[in-house]
């Protein structure tokens, strides 16, 4: 989930649809995302093990695609 909504409202919601469990509190934000480098070994598993983006801007949605796209599954 990429959202510009707030951590907490982003988490309820992916919790609600089950997108993570509940116990889980996981979430990036746009502003965490500014200091990753998702070509470093740590950043990148951080970014792979989280499904909950919040505060993300435009850009930051359109680079985040682009880094999916190069996933390796």
């Amino acid at each position: 989930m990429l959202t510009g909504d707030h951590p907490a409202t982003s988490l309820n919601i992916a919790i609600q649809i089950r997108l993570v469990p509940e116990n889980n509190r996981n979430v990036i934000t746009g502003k965490e995302l500014l200091n990753m480098d998702p070509n470093g070994e740590a950043d990148r598993q951080k970014l792979l093990n989280c499904n909950v983006f919040a505060r993300v801007n435009p850009a930051q949605k359109l680079d985040m695609i682009s880094f999916i796209k190069t996933w390796e599954i």
